[in-house]
């Protein structure tokens, strides 16, 4: 299983995530993806933010995750400029009327009504928060 690198956008009070639709099913995740060959994490995360949303981001720390996450997943917080996100990379292509990618920004207010999985990405935003 590859290593996945994913980034947590906060600006203004809202979060980045990519709204899904697929197979009937409504969901939100953060932007990242695979970490390629001879990539570091940090750089994944800052390609992926950019593909999946067309935002350039800076990455500011690395974030808490717990044990078992670790090893598959490594989340950063990023700074990116709070403007109207645009689907790029490979989506694009995967995407139609019946698996849908939509990059946006959702008040934080909002954040248990959005469906983030998975269930430890909720955990690691709600706890970044909370550390402020």
């Amino acid at each position: 299983m590859r290593h996945r690198s994913v980034a947590v956008v906060i600006e203004g009070g809202e979060l980045l995530v990519i709204a899904r639709r697929k197979d009937g099913r409504a969901y939100s995740v953060l932007p990242g993806g695979g970490v390629e060959a001879g990539e570091t994490a940090r750089a994944a995360c800052v390609r992926e933010l950019e593909e999946e949303t067309g935002l350039h981001g800076v990455v500011t720390a690395e974030l808490r995750s717990p044990p078992a996450v670790l090893a598959s997943t490594t989340y950063f917080r990023v700074r990116a400029p709070h403007r109207a996100p645009v689907l790029g990379g490979p989506e694009v292509a995967r995407s139609s009327t019946t698996n849908i990618y939509a990059p946006r920004w959702v008040a934080l207010a909002e954040l248990e009504r959005i469906h983030l999985v998975p269930d430890h990405a909720l955990a690691i935003v709600r706890t970044h928060l909370a550390l402020g």
